[in-house]
């Protein structure tokens, strides 16, 4: 996330897991703070990058889902940019996107 503020952001994983950072994702997050995705999607990214639609269904939960935090009470999308980052919804990253 070269250039970018990332005042509240959270990195969840750094670029060394390479193509593997989806299904990171998917066997370490919490699934009952994720809303917006579908079981497709997910269960493509928890099978890891053999299954034919890992990276379709990936671009999905990047678009789609959204994760909230309970301890914190913030509602953060998800941004991958080699590193994956847990970004607040009112980051200003996704007032320049839209």
């Amino acid at each position: 996330m070269s250039k970018q503020d990332l005042t509240g952001c959270v990195l969840y994983s750094d670029a060394a897991r390479g193509i593997y950072i989806p299904q990171h994702f998917a066997r370490t997050v919490n699934m009952l703070s994720l809303y917006g995705y579908t079981v497709e999607d997910f269960n493509a990214i928890y099978e890891g990058p053999d299954h034919p639609d890992y990276w379709s269904a990936w671009d999905d939960i990047l678009r789609c889902v959204y994760l909230f935090d309970s301890d914190t009470k913030q509602t953060y999308r998800l941004h991958h940019d080699d590193d994956l980052w847990l970004m607040p919804v009112d980051h200003e990253f996704f007032a320049q996107v839209a």
